[in-house]
């Protein structure tokens, strides 16, 4: 029998290109391998991030039904379906619910799921937590020392009625002048800030405002959302204003009667003789806020702050937004 042995240069010419392929095997059995699972770390970050989308979806859903109505609410808790029940890519559950301490807090918890809850492939959760715009907080919420005298009266009914800050000194009365609340008055920090308070700059109030005046005649009308750069009086005993007053100067009132919100900027706030305000104030100056004499008052009403709430473009403001890991 004869043996064949491979030998010197042939024998290389057999095996060099031998082991060639199988590097190339290899090479290209792990190219696949990192293909394949590059995409399908691709498809799952992609998932994922649809999930996000969704569950920001549900937000916004939950936002929109706050903006649109009352109450009371029927979409929590009900899985839905984007962007059609036949093949949906995804879904979301809306959960919210507030307290009796803070009514007009809403905490939305929704949760997006790719393509459903039943089977899903990637989930995401976002808590968010929305206002009402205006947050309403006593009667007269002062960024300085308030002084009730005569037979003035301040009346925050369930709510207290004066807020100060911390290093103010708390409220004074004298004469017949009262403060009554649940508590009568309490200090918080810090003062509400105009953005705070309404949930846009006091350039945007500008915009939105029905009718701008700047340094007015005593006694021009109120009503509606009203901006005022400059002082702003009232001495007639018979006029009435409503709605959203805000003024970037002094505000004296001596006399009539405004039913709404008012919030005071730069400026110093004073009534007298029998001026009459039914919902609530805020005056973020830090001088003396005086109600000297007469029966001026200023007394809050839940009726008449949403009356006034229902003039605002934004019914609700988002105040956080986290993913809930």
């Amino acid at each position: 029998m004869k043996r064949f042995v491979l030998k010197g240069k042939r024998g290389l010419g057999i095996v060099l290109p031998l082991a060639i392929v199988i590097v190339l095997i290899v090479l290209g059995l792990c190219l696949s391998f990192l293909v394949s699972h590059e995409t399908k770390r691709r498809i799952k970050s992609k998932k994922s991030t649809l999930a996000l989308y969704i569950a920001d979806a549900g937000i916004e859903t939950a936002l929109y039904e706050f903006e649109q109505s009352t109450g009371p609410y029927s979409f929590g808790g009900i899985e839905t379906f984007l962007p059609d029940s036949t093949e949906p890519e995804g879904s979301f559950i809306v959960s919210f619910s507030s307290s009796l301490a803070f009514p007009d807090r809403w905490v939305i918890e929704s949760i997006g799921y790719v393509p459903n809850s039943a089977s899903p492939r990637a989930t995401r959760k976002i808590e968010a937590i929305c206002e009402k715009p205006i947050s309403v907080t006593s009667a007269l919420a002062a960024g300085g020392n308030v002084t009730v005298g005569g037979n003035a009266s301040i009346d925050g009914g369930t709510l207290p009625g004066v807020t100060y800050p911390p290093n103010a000194t708390p409220p004074a009365t004298h004469g017949s002048g009262t403060i009554t609340g649940q508590p009568t008055d309490t200090a918080t920090a810090p003062f509400p800030s105009f953005e705070g308070t309404f949930g846009i700059t006091f350039d945007e109030m500008f915009d939105i405002a029905i009718s701008t005046y700047t340094s007015p005649a005593n006694n021009v009308p109120a009503d509606g959302i009203t901006w005022c750069d400059g002082d702003f009086q009232v001495t007639t005993s018979g006029w009435t204003g409503s709605g959203i007053l805000v003024i970037r100067g002094d505000f004296r009132m001596t006399g009539g009667q405004f039913n709404g919100i008012i919030y005071v900027k730069e400026g110093s706030f004073d009534m007298s003789g029998g001026a009459s305000i039914v919902g609530c104030v805020f005056s973020e100056d830090t001088a003396d806020i005086e109600l000297a004499t007469g029966t001026s008052s200023i007394t809050y009403s839940t009726t008449t702050v949403n009356s006034a709430r229902e003039l605002y473009p934004y019914k609700y403001k988002m105040t956080s937004w986290k993913e809930v890991l």
